[in-house]
């Protein structure tokens, strides 16, 4: 084929050739491809991404914006350095045409921020944002950690396109991860994985899988090349461009300088923070019966795998408070 960076004209006209022969019946739909290509495209003068990934996520694109809905993916490393950030920056550069560095963020807070500017000011009804590589100095089960965790599990209303940049799937939240359909894993040699739960038939359970006790649970990183979880990827062993559309040095001075104030906010804080544990379980059972309520037949493992707890923690949860309502009536009786 024709590289976009030797002839961007002509590989655009090959992959219409292509795409047209490939969807003889739909050649509305490529004819929107191609033309959705060339509006993101045109200025550069190249791509970034293979074809048949860009194919992918125009389908994904399309389906969003005709649903009225979401789309969140993960992308995972392992040291750092593999190209995580700078393939999120391909991926909602090309899902969204306002997407630039100031939509990374590796705190929470500037995270929900900057979903306030974009939805309320910029009034963007589909922005792309990024957490890359999220702090966990702030406790979830702190006050301030609830609120961002609560925030968080209902934004999905918002219609975002989210990506979590992480070095492990263990660094990646439950109230994050539940909202996942789709995992990226990057290696160090440039290459990237693809799993994607919609396109996993007939399980459709891939991303929950993935992180499972007989997936991360057992080989941590090497699941992602364990030959049962590779087969089930979507897309395999694919590159991407090195180069980058946006400005860099300024974001890499941002990073910098959020770290060192976390050193400094360590060194200056021993605050020892407080646990209700009562007021955790109950929470968490509330999430439960939710999960149980919309979906009758889901075990308390898959539970335990949306919400990042083990089935047996989350059996022990859901029997004491069948526990629990028996001595309420039982107490109310004798009264």
């Amino acid at each position: 084929m024709i590289r976009s960076i030797d002839n961007y004209d002509g590989w655009k006209e090959e992959v219409k050739q292509e795409y047209l022969h490939k969807y003889p019946t739909k050649s509305k739909y490529v004819m929107g491809f191609i033309n959705y290509l060339s509006s993101r495209y045109d200025k550069q003068r190249r791509t970034y991404l293979p074809v048949k990934f860009m194919w992918y996520l125009y389908g994904k694109k399309m389906w969003v914006e005709k649903n009225n809905q979401h789309f969140w993916l993960a992308i995972i490393g392992r040291k750092g350095g593999e190209g995580k950030s700078m393939l999120a920056d391909h991926i909602f550069y090309f899902l969204d045409e306002t997407y630039d560095k100031s939509r990374v963020h590796d705190t929470y807070i500037d995270f929900l921020k900057c979903i306030h500017k974009t939805k309320n000011d910029l009034k963007i009804k589909y922005p792309a944002i990024v957490l890359d590589e999220p702090e966990n100095k702030t406790h979830v089960l702190s006050n301030k950690g609830r609120a961002i965790r609560d925030a968080l599990e209902r934004i999905r209303i918002l219609h975002l396109y989210v990506g979590a940049c992480a070095n492990s799937l263990a660094s990646v939240p439950s109230f994050i991860y539940e909202r996942i359909s789709t995992l990226i894993w990057i290696n160090n040699k440039h290459r990237f994985w693809v799993w994607d739960s919609e396109k996993d038939k007939p399980k459709m359970t891939i991303v929950d899988d993935l992180k499972g006790k007989e997936g991360w649970g057992l080989y941590k990183h090497g699941v992602f090349k364990n030959s049962k979880f590779v087969s089930r990827a979507h897309f395999k062993n694919l590159g991407f461009s090195k180069d980058n559309p946006f400005d860099l040095d300024k974001y890499e001075v941002k990073k910098e300088v959020n770290v060192l104030d976390d050193i400094i906010g360590i060194i200056k804080t021993n605050k020892v923070i407080k646990i209700d544990p009562n007021e955790q379980q109950n929470k968490l059972l509330s999430k439960v019966n939710d999960l149980k309520f919309k979906n009758p037949l889901i075990t308390d493992e898959q539970i335990g795998l949306r919400l990042g707890y083990s089935r047996e923690h989350i059996n022990r949860l859901r029997n004491k408070a069948v526990r629990r309502a028996r001595a309420t009536i039982n107490n109310n009786m004798s009264a």
